[in-house]
């Protein structure tokens, strides 16, 4: 930033006697910026989410001082949202004062332009592709402030990049340095991450020891008592999220993306036609590594029952494999349900029979000792 005008006195004064040797400290003002993820009631640089969920975010710029009255200043945020992120169209911007306290900024004192390739219409958004967001702004609506601090949120969608890579969102600010001939300046990018990771089962049938790929076994995942929705991926790899029932497809496989770390029961509720489904349900657990800042670093151990799982890159998406294998037979009935009802009536019927032929038997003896 270019230096406000002030006046030197040379020689001046000093001890009684003139000195000439005089150094000349200009009075300058230079501006960052820095974003956050809000969450916990802490500011992180990174969070891990479900598909679904809304990531809030802080983004936080210093104000520049210029001489007063200087006039064609330039100063805006530019903020990249990857394609797994969705803008939520609800900035608010607050004026930060030297001890921190907060003001709302009036909406006529900047504006917002969501682009998305060449598409510059705010209204049409679509989901799965980076997003840029340009908050400009008056400067002289905001020269009073230390910082200006902008909050807004976006929801991470079903094209969520899986695992380490995640879902950066980046911003930079561009300021004027010189207004003298309008020169600005342009920061480095500050990111921050949220991550997700995916589920793929891998369905087999064994019969006579030989496996083959299993379709039509139909399953549900719960997060405490949330069920958790699953995908197909068509043409382009595009996901869509699954109506109803969760059934592997022809190769044998179902997928389960945009899962946050935590404890997840695979249940099998009906196994194909001819095959036995699991006896009990399956427990897998995401367990995020993290930083020295408790913030996720986008690794994972995840576990199928205490057992370690392996990735497997699918549809471009990198998912832990859960390996479900059903036997010839059926099932046999276990707590509840109309099998159970059966043999139950079946078992009575078949002792009343016995206790007849019994009392029947002990009659006949009775008359044959008389």
């Amino acid at each position: 930033v270019e230096s406000a005008s002030f006046l030197v006195t040379v020689p001046e004064v000093v001890d009684g006697a003139w000195n000439y040797d005089i150094e000349v400290k200009t009075k300058e003002s230079t501006a960052n910026v820095d974003k956050v993820i809000l969450k916990n009631d802490k500011e992180n640089k990174a969070s891990s989410e479900d598909i679904g969920d809304t990531v809030s975010y802080k983004l936080s710029g210093d104000v520049p001082v210029y001489e007063e009255g200087t006039t064609g200043l330039t100063y805006y945020m530019t903020d990249t949202l990857s394609k797994g992120l969705t803008f939520q169209k609800d900035i608010v911007v607050k004026g930060a004062a030297e001890d921190g306290t907060e003001t709302v900024v009036a909406a006529s004192s900047y504006t917002v332009a969501a682009k998305q390739g060449s598409n510059e219409d705010n209204a049409t958004l679509v989901d799965g592709q980076e997003t840029t967001i340009t908050i400009n702004f008056t400067y002289a609506d905001i020269k009073n402030y230390k910082k200006v601090n902008v909050y807004y949120s976006a929801e991470l969608n079903r094209y969520a990049v899986l695992g380490n890579a995640g879902n950066p969102n980046e911003v930079n600010l561009t300021y004027t340095t010189n207004p003298a001939n309008k020169e600005t300046h342009t920061t480095d990018k500050v990111k921050v991450t949220t991550y997700t990771w995916g589920i793929a089962v891998d369905k087999t049938g064994k019969t006579d020891g030989n496996s083959a790929k299993l379709a039509g076994a139909t399953f549900t995942l719960k997060k405490g008592e949330a069920t958790v929705a699953s995908y197909t991926y068509g043409e382009g790899n595009v996901p869509t999220v699954t109506e109803g029932d969760a059934v592997t497809d022809a190769q044998g496989r179902l997928y389960f993306p945009g899962l946050d770390e935590g404890t997840y029961i695979l249940t099998e509720t009906a196994a194909p036609a001819g095959y036995s489904k699991l006896a009990k349900p399956i427990t897998i657990v995401i367990t995020a590594e993290k930083n020295t800042k408790g913030e996720p670093t986008g690794t994972a151990a995840v576990t199928a029952d205490g057992k370690t799982l392996t990735t497997v890159t699918e549809h471009e998406y990198t998912f832990f494999e859960v390996g479900v294998v059903n036997t010839k037979g059926f099932t046999l009935p276990g707590t509840g349900g109309i099998g159970t009802t059966i043999f139950t009536v079946a078992g009575i019927v078949l002792i009343a029979a016995a206790a007849l032929m019994f009392a029947v038997y002990l009659r006949k003896s009775r008359k044959s000792a008389r």
